[in-house]
């Protein structure tokens, strides 16, 4: 693997992994049951609402970010971005197999699943759209959901993986994110745990039933 497609194979690779975890952290608080939702509602209901919506958003703006074009203008000079369609645009013409499946097989996917988040970001995170804002028919914005963003995710990791693949003949696991102490899990139990000691002191100083 040349150096420069190598770098920013990496550097990729670390961008997708983050935001795998951010997604991860943001499904186990919102998106596992109705008791964990509820938890949240009962311990700081108006700050996990705002969380959700600083998640959501931020997790909108990290998919189309390396999704984006491979250079944009700046002040009239043309500026290369860490995206996909970069990396793409590096491999040499030497590896014109590899170049041609990422071109027009793996490259057309990522753009039909990201195309709903790249609404969002253009018309309601990145810009307010007057029409998007003041709710006009003809400017309703589509729905995503958790399958559209998974789906959205691998189509990303297809892409570095096959890039992995045919230099290294080696995969990642991207969607397993980044592993470190503290993640939304493990705040959800201490949440629960306090909850449960709460009750517990109620109980046996004022005989509140358990």
């Amino acid at each position: 693997m040349a150096s420069d497609v190598a770098k920013t194979h990496d550097l990729l690779g670390r961008e997708l992994s983050f935001l795998n975890t951010k997604w991860n952290d943001y499904k186990t608080l919102y998106c596992t049951d109705d008791n964990t939702v509820q938890l949240l509602d009962d311990t700081a209901s108006f700050f996990f609402q705002i969380l959700r919506e600083v998640l959501r958003d931020d997790f909108i703006l990290s998919l189309c970010r390396i999704t984006d074009p491979p250079a944009s203008p700046v002040r009239g000079v043309k500026r290369s971005n860490l995206t996909i369609e970069y990396l793409i645009s590096i491999i040499p013409d030497a590896d014109s197999t590899l170049k041609e499946t990422l071109k027009r097989g793996l490259l057309p996917i990522i753009k039909d699943r990201c195309k709903s988040f790249r609404d969002h970001r253009n018309r309601r995170v990145g810009h307010y759209d007057l029409d998007t804002r003041l709710k006009r028919p003809d400017a309703l914005l589509p729905g995503i959901g958790i399958v559209d963003a998974d789906a959205a995710l691998k189509s990303i990791a297809d892409v570095l993986n096959a890039v992995e693949l045919y230099y290294d003949k080696n995969e990642q696991s991207y969607d397993q994110g980044i592993y470190g102490s503290g993640d939304g899990s493990e705040l959800i139990e201490f949440i629960g745990r306090a909850k449960e000691l709460q009750k517990y002191f109620n109980h046996k100083e004022f005989g509140d039933p358990m």
